[in-house]
């Protein structure tokens, strides 16, 4: 049997809705899931969250500000909210404390940079994103776009000195069909990770919105189930 739990929490101003999927018995791991920007929303991983639960594991799922069912417009967010909304959901887990954080496109972003904040046994990032410092506390609106444009430089980027000194496991998911991360975003990820906590998937066939596609097919659902598992 599984669990699977709705309901909402309050950050950053904003009334953001989750997912809880679990085992019915003990949970031997728990991951805090972040999605993407664009039409990301918590539902995408839920073919995902029910194979982890197969497996012991709880995912907890919720909606950014401006995406899903939670309140708030995409507008009047910024990867700094993004941020403190991702803390707050760590915290709202209470015991159920994330041993491993999963983070898809800008979500990868985020994960990454709740290294400050957190130490799980793993960090799954799946076809990550990556941002200049400059970009941190800018609207998502037309100005953000300015900034991204102004400089592909990556070396200031926030996450990456701390992903230099995490010592939990790192999974890096890439996608062979990904037209939307650069090769050079991918590369930046691979040299700061330690080669000694660094496992690569690499999925040829896959486009950048991973979910859609594996969900397709049991054979991938699987895949990426073990392979979750198998580096906490």
């Amino acid at each position: 049997m599984i669990r699977c739990q709705d309901g909402s929490f309050e950050a950053t101003g904003e009334t953001l809705r989750y997912t809880w999927v679990a085992p019915s018995g003990s949970a031997t791991g728990h991951m805090l899931y972040l999605h993407g920007g664009g039409s990301g929303n918590r539902k995408r991983i839920g073919y995902l969250a029910r194979a982890l639960a197969e497996r012991g594991v709880s995912t907890f799922a919720f909606d950014f500000s401006g995406h899903g069912e939670s309140s708030g417009q995409l507008s009047g967010s910024s990867l700094r909210l993004r941020l403190d909304q991702a803390r707050a959901a760590a915290a709202f887990m209470g015991e159920s404390e994330p041993s491993i954080v999963m983070g898809n496109s800008m979500g990868g972003y985020v994960a990454a940079e709740l290294l400050a904040f957190l130490q799980p046994r793993s960090l799954v990032l799946s076809c990550p994103a990556l941002y200049v410092a400059e970009a941190f506390d800018v609207h998502f609106d037309h100005h953000f776009t300015e900034v991204l444009r102004q400089s592909r430089d990556f070396a200031n980027a926030r996450p990456l000195p701390l992903l230099r000194t995490f010592r939990g496991k790192v999974l890096l998911v890439t996608a062979g069909q990904d037209h939307v991360i650069p090769a050079s975003v991918i590369e930046a990820y691979r040299r700061a990770i330690p080669s000694a906590m660094l496992d690569h998937l690499d999925l040829p066939d896959a486009p950048h919105q991973i979910h859609p596609w594996a969900a397709r097919d049991p054979i991938r659902i699987r895949l990426l189930a073990d392979k979750i598992v198998a580096s906490s």
